[in-house]
């Protein structure tokens, strides 16, 4: 037998593929390879989709209207629903500049580009900045409608090929996308998870289930393999994978093809696989999982943003969460979904509404979204002072281009203090948090009638011999070099000050809370040790470095890394004192030794070795809490990089800690 009818065991793979994204994206760690359910939906509708315009062209009653309108009523009316919702919501939830997201990313929603939207703004998807988009999950929805503006239409116009043709030339597309997905997702891994050329071949695989290019399993013990294959197929996908794994390519092989096993079994058998999935509660879930999958992510944001400045919702938070996405997933299918995808003759809406509606519900959102753009997220949803100190502190330095990587090869640097009767200049040099560190240095001096340079090379570490492991690796370790040849060529420098976020590049990982690159070191020079660990390369870079600049300098002063918060401050802090509630809680003292331990040690070390000044910023930040906040603006830009109010009130504190006596 051959089932081409309802198949309830479908829907009870659309629940084995949605509650693995909820859950995954709730933080439960044993889900962490949840997001795989997405592409066990591409196989699903790529089977279902393809299946109905086959045999509509085979009967000779295909129409493209007739394509889109049931697109419009299975996908618009609830994804209005939610739109509007994240507009009211989030309203009183998210900063303006925030706000002003949701309007681009709800606009790029509506047109089906939302994928396209993300890749450019290059959120990573497991990023923990992107935990904070309430529209990011949309990107698989426009991947799937942006195939299905093509595919109808393709088919349409192979229609009169013979079935094995089309098959090959299905077959074709699919393992050039696979291919390209595999290429792809090494060198440019943002493009390959979020674009439709390396999304084709995952619904290009249901498709082909559709046009029959697998032959029937006639034998039942054969078809209970293959269906159960499926089954640990995506299972071992679900919870093996995690974010750290190259994705979409070979890791998608197995969730997509564990689709396929299953989808194909249950095409010429009733398997035990198949009367799992077929169960009333599968099924029960599955028929909404559309829905389920709107709304849980909306609902994980608005969780993390109330109670969590860090990203991580507690055990309590997360059922709470998950039996709210339940309670609007079903009313959402109950009351959105299937008004509007009854159809024939027991259609509430006609053709016509179902146009018209689409057409005034996505002219009003998109209206709606755009005025939230125009007017900048309504700022003035916030106490003036509250958004004043925000901005403030969100502002980038205005000497961030003077002295970057562009001029590695020139002396031209930021040029701070003022003329004086010392001809003699004080040098600063380091990574980007240098760079935020200017403001405060440049009062320093102008205080003590000085004049200085600063040099900053964001993400690259002031260390010889050793370079980071990233892209802008050889850039970096030019920079560095041409920076310590150029002191070496001065005459007038008294001072060199060298500043760095220590604490990443010793332990070679972020604070808890904190996502993002690894600060992995690795050697460039032959002695350096081959097989040391970043903090015996950060000990050998730091001890070349000094070694290079020392003879040039009267004095060497070391400053230890500005403490790590862990969360972005002003988003947070600014969120807690929209809603009343107190600052986000900080490191405290005992914490920052704990993250800086191997870090102060090599400074330390190399303080004593070179005859320089090393500076604590513990004790002077964190008392015993590490500080965020003072006088009604926050001390830090980001996690870890100062604002200009941060740093004009700190750098200059500890500059005196190392030089006031004898300037």
């Amino acid at each position: 037998m051959n089932f081409t009818g309802y198949r309830r065991d479908i829907d009870g793979l659309r629940t084995l593929a949605v509650v693995p994204v909820v859950l995954g994206h709730a933080g439960l760690s044993l889900f962490a390879g949840g997001f795989v359910g997405v592409d066990v939906f591409f196989v699903i509708s790529g089977f279902l989709i393809t299946g109905i315009l086959v045999r509509e062209l085979e009967q000779g009653r295909f129409s493209l209207i007739d394509f889109y309108e049931r697109r419009a009523r299975r996908i618009l009316p609830a994804l209005f629903v939610v739109l509007a919702a994240c507009i009211v919501v989030f309203w009183f939830l998210l900063l303006p500049q925030h706000y002003v997201v949701i309007g681009k990313a709800g606009i790029a929603s509506l047109l089906f580009s939302s994928n396209i939207y993300f890749f450019r703004i290059d959120s990573a998807y497991f990023a923990n900045a992107t935990s904070m988009q309430p529209l990011l999950h949309t990107w698989s929805l426009a991947v799937e409608e942006q195939f299905y503006i093509v595919f109808p239409v393709l088919l349409w116009l192979i229609a009169a090929w013979r079935r094995t043709s089309r098959t090959l030339l299905i077959a074709g597309l699919s393992l050039a996308s696979f291919a390209l997905a595999v290429w792809m997702v090494p060198r440019h891994p943002v493009a390959a998870f979020y674009l439709t050329p390396t999304r084709v071949w995952e619904l290009g695989l249901g498709a082909l289930l559709a046009l029959g290019a697998f032959p029937v399993l006639r034998h039942r013990l054969l078809a209970e393999l293959v269906a159960a294959a499926g089954l640990v197929a995506i299972a071992w996908a679900v919870f093996t994978l995690d974010k750290t794994d190259p994705f979409p390519g070979l890791n998608a092989l197995a969730p997509c093809l564990g689709a396929v096993a299953i989808i194909w079994a249950g095409q010429s058998q009733i398997t035990l696989t198949g009367r799992l999935l077929s169960t009333r509660g599968m099924v029960g879930i599955g028929l909404m999982s559309y829905s389920l999958y709107l709304v849980h992510w909306p609902v994980l944001v608005a969780a993390r943003i109330l109670t969590s400045a860090r990203g991580n919702l507690d055990p309590a938070t997360i059922v709470i969460c998950l039996m709210l996405s339940l309670g609007l997933a079903w009313a959402s299918w109950r009351f959105v979904e299937r008004p509007f995808r009854a159809h024939k003759g027991g259609a509430r809406f006609g053709r016509r509404a179902i146009f018209a509606l689409s057409g005034a519900g996505g002219a009003a959102l998109l209206g709606l979204f755009a005025l939230l753009m125009v007017k900048d997220g309504f700022p003035a949803r916030l106490p003036a002072g509250l958004e004043q100190a925000y901005t403030q502190a969100t502002m980038r330095v205005a000497r961030e281009d003077s002295c970057g990587i562009a001029q590695i090869s020139a002396p031209r640097c930021a040029e701070l203090g003022k003329a004086s009767s010392e001809p003699r200049v004080i040098v600063m040099i380091g990574d980007s948090h240098t760079q935020w560190a200017t403001p405060g240095f440049d009062d320093w001096l102008r205080d003590h009638d000085r004049q200085g340079l600063a040099f900053h090379g964001p993400g690259c570490p002031p260390l010889l011999g050793v370079q980071r492991t990233h892209m802008m690796a050889p850039q970096c370790s030019q920079w560095i070099e041409a920076t310590a040849g150029w002191i070496g060529a001065q005459t007038r420098i008294d001072t060199v000050i060298v500043l760095a976020r220590w604490a990443m590049l010793a332990e070679g990982t972020r604070p808890p809370g904190e996502d993002g690159p690894l600060a992995t070191l690795v050697p460039v020079d032959a002695a350096a040790p081959a097989d040391g660990d970043n903090a015996d390369l950060t000990r050998y870079g730091l001890d070349r470095m000094l070694a290079a600049i020392r003879p040039h300098a009267d004095r060497i002063v070391l400053i230890g890394g500005i403490p790590e918060i862990g969360y972005h401050v002003p988003t947070f802090a600014t969120r807690a004192l929209m809603a009343g509630r107190p600052l986000p809680d900080t490191p405290d003292l005992e914490d920052y030794r704990q993250r800086n331990a191997r870090a102060q040690a090599i400074l330390t070390e190399m303080a004593q070795k070179h005859g320089a000044i090393y500076v604590d910023p513990g004790p002077v930040f964190c008392t015993p809490d590490c500080r965020i906040a003072q006088d009604g603006q926050f001390l830090y830009f980001d996690d870890d990089h100062l604002s200009s109010f941060g740093s004009r009130l700190m750098i200059p504190q500890l500059l005196d800690l190392a030089l006031a006596p004898e300037t």
